[in-house]
């Protein structure tokens, strides 16, 4: 039988799915069913043509390989000879990911790996690596006596002989001589009558050890505790039957309060990010401007290339089955499987990240149906490992609100996940399976509208200007506290997430009144996204009709005689009012009181997707001078013809005088693009005054969309400020810069926490403008 990709996993499903349609007896049955121990007993029945069909899977890409890591290796070692470091490491790590276990090639990575940090005078990355090599010479080199395999550990001993005086460890340098690879060493030394390099290594410690100008003294570090979830005494958790669980003020809040500090039940990476983040800890190690691994000593697991880990401490903690760490469940597989069945991974990881009792009760009171009785009685603040899984458990599944195809989709999927973790448990007993299997339904059921997106700054610049910094998505994790809170499209907190984990921090991002609910934002906002394709998304995913105060406020237009805040098409007058007739199902008649005509809200809306269409054309990076003339010379000419359908003056101010309804402040926010692309084009063609000139104009109006007050926190303006004190810098406007970084610091302490990387860099640049303002 031919081997295949797990991508097509969709295919077999949809198979499934029209062999069901074709027997409407059983479509029936299955549409009966009201719990999830119910579909998985049903769903039972194609055990059989799993089976078959996981027999015809290869998963080769998840297996180790001599030849692409000696392929690598080879790679690198043609990069050390050029010095070029970064891509030497990048390679070396790429060896060491594909070396199969205590193999010549896992030895050799590790060895030339070290050489790289022993270079770049990064000593204790370079003994971390010598240790992986000694480990590795203990247990497969104890009677390897060739030539070759002695000036190899000899070059080692020497290095890390070098590595230990560089850091003045003289304790560790006296118990080296009785370390297992030193013995080994000496040993071969002395069978090849290479008794010079033997005197050589031991004189450098002699030397070293008698030496009193050198201190032994040793740094103690101690490890900070790992923060615990953390919901703010302000915080009222209450239930309602219109609402269900949400949070209140239990008195006012203060703009930038946390409200909520949570580390993640589980996360996982995307496929994307899988060998660029740390599998258990969620560290990065790879450097995006440089498109690099970060000079850190990342480690593969011994088994698969799925995954790295910042060190050995976490590559450890993630393969105790015992403790039900994730990775042993995952194993083998991760690639070719998992990172083929999106959020069907998160549950899959909900259930092996939780212990085996737990598992076992919670599954039986699925089974029983007998759990909502406990909904009000969940505990919220005890930070222990049931608790924490019981919230997790006791998240909304919305299970009798999705479609039937897809019930059976993620039945299917959640039972073959099922099948391979009995086979890591051992545990074969069909009911067992079900038990799990019904578990991972719900939990896929629960993610799909619980899940939440970890994400961290990604920096667009050259090397004269950041010009935007868009949220990157790296990750997708379960917070059960954070999931209480309700959606709104102008939501009253800001996230973010500790550097280097997946911790997530929720701040207050404007005053919150007591008595007031406390909303976080879902995705759609009531300015980035239409009022229409707001109200489609959010029914589509999480099963509501969202009526948050701008989508009541925006439904009007829709409904009642507004004034929009758009000029006519045809006369260009600022009197154009809804007629609250809908011209289609996504649009609406507009009509101007000075020409009388109508106008399809569509209109607007073609033009601006236009103006967009062609932004996301544009890479300024790429362009010669030339071209970029000839990007600007175009961008001028739609600025002034968008322009004709704002109420905007030839400075690009908006007008005081006209209402500007909220519905219509998206085409607004799509202009300000192109300004913001006009100013970065004039950076890149070193017209800095120019280029400062439009970003403050476009601060001004983005100030405008976002209503922004003194008393309100917006990320974008406090990136736009940033980018903003830059350019000052740049044309030698300090006094200006200094309030422009400020304004930066304000906003960006109210959404990051102190150690944030974002942080750290608005002070160095406030620094570094204070230098020219003290002269």
């Amino acid at each position: 039988m031919n081997q295949r990709d797990f991508s097509n996993w969709q295919l077999f499903l949809d198979q499934q799915l029209d062999d069901l349609y074709k027997s409407s007896d059983r479509l029936d049955q299955f549409k009966a069913l009201k719990t999830n121990y119910q579909r998985i007993d049903f769903v039972y029945s194609f055990n059989s043509i799993i089976n078959k069909y996981l027999e015809t899977v290869s998963f080769a890409d998840d297996q180790k390989s001599q030849e692409l890591s000696e392929l690598y290796r080879k790679k690198g070692n043609s990069f050390y000879a050029k010095k070029d470091s970064q891509n030497c490491l990048n390679n070396y790590n790429l060896a060491l990911l594909h070396a199969p276990f205590n193999s010549k090639s896992f030895f050799l990575a590790y060895s030339n790996r070290s050489a790289v940090f022993y270079d770049l005078n990064m000593f204790d990355q370079c003994l971390d690596d010598l240790s992986s090599c000694e480990l590795h010479i203990e247990q497969t080199h104890k009677n390897d006596n060739s030539s070759n395999f002695f000036n190899l550990i000899f070059k080692l001993v020497k290095r890390k002989v070098n590595c230990l005086i560089k850091t003045k460890q003289s304790d560790s340098l006296s118990r080296f001589r009785e370390s297992s690879i030193f013995k080994i060493f000496t040993k071969t030394a002395s069978d090849l009558n290479k008794e010079s390099e033997l005197k050589e290594i031991n004189n450098l410690i002699d030397d070293f050890v008698k030496s009193s100008l050198l201190k032994t003294d040793k740094l103690i570090h101690k490890e900070k505790k790992e923060l615990k979830c953390f919901i703010n005494d302000c915080v009222d958790i209450q239930f309602s039957n219109k609402k269900g669980r949400h949070c209140v003020a239990k008195e006012d809040i203060k703009i930038g309060e946390v409200l909520f500090t949570e580390k993640a039940y589980c996360s996982i990476l995307l496929p994307t990010s899988s060998l660029k983040y740390c599998d258990f800890c969620f560290k990065s190690f790879y450097d995006e401007k440089n498109r690099g691994f970060e000079f850190l000593n990342i480690h593969p697991c011994d088994h698969c290339c799925g995954v790295f880990y910042c060190s050995n401490k976490c590559k450890n903690q993630s393969q105790l089955i015992e403790q039900n760490h994730h990775h042993q469940f995952e194993c083998g597989f991760l690639k070719t499987m998992l990172h083929n069945l999106g959020l069907a991974h998160l549950a899959y990881r909900i259930l092996n990240s939780t212990r085996p009792e737990l598992i076992l009760k919670y599954s039986c009171i699925q089974k029983m149906n007998d759990y909502e009785k406990n909904l009000i009685n969940i505990d919220y603040i005890s930070d222990t490992h049931e608790n924490n899984y019981c919230q997790v458990f006791y998240l909304l599944t919305h299970e009798n609100k999705t479609h039937v195809d897809d019930l059976l989709k993620y039945s299917l999927t959640a039972l073959l996940l099922g099948k391979k973790f009995q086979s890591i448990t051992k545990k074969d007993t069909i009911e067992y399976l079900k038990l799990v299997s019904s578990l991972i339904l719900r939990h896929l059921l629960q993610c799909i509208c619980n899940a939440h997106a970890i994400t961290n700054l990604k920096d667009d610049c050259n090397d004269q200007q950041t010009f935007s910094r868009d949220q990157e998505r790296y990750g997708t994790a379960i917070y059960p506290r954070v999931s209480l809170l309700n959606h709104s499209c102008n939501s009253n907190v800001v996230s973010s997430f500790k550097k280097n984990s997946n911790t997530i921090v929720v701040k207050a991002s404007r005053h919150i009144k007591k008595s007031e609910e406390i909303f976080n934002s879902y995705g759609p906002h009531f300015i980035k996204m239409a009022y229409m394709e707001r109200k489609r998304c959010l029914n589509e995913q999480y099963h509501f009709d969202c009526d948050c105060s701008e989508c009541v406020n925006q439904s009007r237009l829709f409904n009642e005689q507004k004034l929009t805040g758009l000029r006519c098409f045809y006369c260009m007058g600022v009197k154009v009012f809804s007629d609250g007739k809908k011209a289609r199902s996504n649009s609406l008649w507009l009509k101007c009181s000075d020409c009388e005509k109508k106008i399809d809200l569509l209109n607007y809306t073609s033009k601006f997707d236009s103006v967009n269409s062609f932004i996301d054309s544009i890479d300024p990076e790429s362009l010669n001078d030339e071209n970029t003339q000839i990007i600007i010379k175009k961008l001028e000419y739609l600025v002034s013809d968008c322009q004709k359908y704002l109420c905007l003056n030839e400075n690009l101010e908006f007008d005081m005088h006209v209402e500007i309804d909220s519905n219509v402040k998206i085409f607004y926010l799509d202009f300000s693009k192109l300004i913001d692309l006009m100013a970065r084009l004039n950076c890149n063609l070193r017209n800095l005054v120019n280029g400062c000139s439009l970003l403050e104009k476009n601060i001004k109006l983005l100030e405008f969309v976002y209503n922004s007050r003194q008393n309100e926190v917006n990320i974008e303006l406090g990136h736009e400020y940033f980018k903003l004190s830059e350019l000052q810098c740049a044309i030698e406007e300090y006094e200006k810069a200094f309030v422009s970084i400020n304004r930066a610091i304000s906003i960006g302490k109210c959404v990051y926490t102190k150690e944030s990387a974002v942080i750290n860099e608005y002070y160095q640049v406030k620094d570094y403008i204070k230098t020219f303002l003290n002269k």
